[in-house]
């Protein structure tokens, strides 16, 4: 006779034009990796936007940081620190200006793709050095990630669709107090609620997730 497994569900508010979310959700995947024998976590992601003045079309990586801090020197550490994690940030060339993939991802919880769709858009930015500010980027993250194409044409030439919700979202989160992200907030199996902030340690999942 077989035993459901417990159940845990986290809410991660993130953006994609936070590296840091990345980092955070590297080291979370880790740790579900590790526990998928014992148990079932589920998560789903909701948008938060750290720039609202980033260029609508992306903006190339350094000059986008020489804009705001006079150069890239604070990423050097997280870099190494996260190496480890499975983070190389190889080809890192934009900071994109998120509000077009959160109307996408949007649309993709709204299909049960959305925990999919972030790791798409984190490995394309990162990784892959593509531009998820433009349409080219965004229907490349949306086939990749098994979406119907035509609705996610739709949403990416429509910049109406989705964006008011997504706003509203972000605003309510900011209205809670999440002044920084990743955010996650974890529903235990025995109805218990913990907050934690920022790119948490995989050990400290494994803690928090009850190995």
């Amino acid at each position: 006779m077989s035993t459901s497994l417990p159940e845990i569900h986290i809410d991660v508010v993130s953006d994609v034009s936070c590296p840091w979310c990345y980092v955070g959700r590297r080291r979370l995947i880790n740790a579900i990796t590790q526990l998928s024998t014992t148990k079932k976590i589920t998560y789903t992601y909701h948008p938060f936007i750290i720039d609202t003045g980033t260029q609508k079309d992306g903006e190339e990586y350094m000059a986008y940081n020489v804009r705001r801090w006079g150069g890239d020197g604070w990423v050097y550490s997280m870099k190494r620190d996260s190496l480890n994690d499975g983070c190389t940030f190889k080809a890192w060339k934009y900071w994109p200006y998120s509000l077009h993939c959160h109307r996408l991802m949007w649309y993709a919880n709204t299909v049960g793709k959305g925990g999919e769709l972030m790791g798409i858009f984190f490995e394309m930015n990162y990784e892959e050095g593509k531009n998820l500010s433009v349409k080219k980027g965004l229907m490349e993250a949306a086939e990749r990630c098994g979406l119907d194409l035509k609705e996610a044409e739709n949403i990416i030439d429509d910049q109406s669709v989705n964006k008011r919700e997504v706003l509203n979202e972000y605003h309510k989160w900011s209205e809670d107090g999440v002044g920084g992200v990743p955010f996650f907030i974890v529903h235990l199996p025995s109805g218990k609620e913990v907050q934690l902030e920022g790119a948490v340690s995989t050990s400290k999942w494994l803690k928090v997730l009850g190995k």
